[in-house]
C-alpha cells in the first residue's frame, strides 16, 4: 500500500466571457488504485514571464506570482522548516534579490536535502539535456548545492562543481547542465553539503530550459 499526495498547480487564462470547463481526471493505473483530489482552489493570479531570447522555457519561476507555498518546491525531508517567501522591505531587510518576493532559508536543521521539485510541479523526460539557472545570496561559502536526481536514488550526492562557492552574501549567478537518464520522475532542488551545515540561502529567478 503506498501513499503518495502531490500538489498541482495550473495556470491559464479564461475567455472574455469567462466560461471555462475545469475537469480533474487521472489516467488508468492498476487495478486496486485509488485516487483523491482535495482542496481545490481557484484564485486570480499573474503569470511570471522569462527573460527575453531565453529559448524553450520548461520553468522559470521568479516567486512573484506564488499564491501558497514555495513555487515548485516541496518539503525535502520530515522535519520542522525555517523556509519561507521573504518579502522586500528596504532599508530594514536584505534577503530579497528581484521584486518583492525570493525564496530563503534560514539554519535549517535538514540533514542534506532542503526542497525538491515534484513531477507535478516539474516533469523533466527521461534521457535529456536541461539547462538550470537562478540567483542567489548565501551567507556560508560552499554550504548548500545544487542537486538533480531520479525519485528512486537511495543516495543524494551532489556534484562538486554544483556547490554554491560564494558566502559573501552579494547576489551570484548559478547555473548547470543536467541529463537525465532513463529512470522515472527526475527532480532538482537544493541540499545542505554537510548535516552539521548552519546558514542562510535566498534563490530567486529560477530558470530551466531544454
Amino acid at each position: 500500500y503506498m501513499r503518495n499526495w502531490h500538489r498541482l498547480k495550473v495556470v491559464f487564462t479564461a475567455p472574455a466571457d469567462g466560461r471555462v470547463d475545469l475537469v480533474l481526471a487521472a489516467a488508468a493505473g492498476q487495478p486496486d488504485t485509488k485516487v483523491k483530489f482535495d482542496d481545490v482552489r481557484l484564485v486570480k493570479t499573474g503569470v511570471s514571464k522569462a527573460p527575453a531570447g531565453a529559448g524553450k522555457v520548461v520553468l522559470f519561476e521568479d516567486f512573484e506570482n506564488v499564491d501558497e507555498a514555495w513555487g515548485p518546491f516541496m518539503y525535502g525531508w520530515e522535519g520542522p522548516m525555517n523556509t519561507h517567501l521573504a518579502d522586500a522591505n528596504p532599508p530594514y531587510t536584505n534577503d530579497t534579490i528581484q521584486g518583492t518576493y525570493s525564496l530563503k532559508s534560514r539554519q535549517e536543521g535538514s540533514p542534506d536535502l532542503l526542497y525538491r521539485t515534484v513531477p507535478a510541479s516539474l516533469k523533466l523526460k527521461p534521457n535529456t539535456t536541461y539547462k538550470v539557472s537562478f540567483d542567489y545570496l548565501c551567507d556560508k561559502a560552499d554550504c548548500f548545492a545544487f542537486i538533480a536526481a531520479p525519485d528512486a536514488a537511495k543516495e543524494i550526492k551532489p556534484d562538486p562543481a554544483n556547490i554554491l562557492k560564494d558566502g559573501s552574501w552579494k547576489v551570484k549567478k548559478f547555473s548547470a547542465t543536467i541529463k537525465t537518464d532513463n529512470q522515472a520522475d527526475w527532480f532538482i532542488g537544493i541540499t545542505k553539503t554537510a548535516k552539521d551545515n548552519k546558514g542562510t540561502i535566498v534563490i530567486d529567478n529560477l530558470l530551466v530550459t531544454e
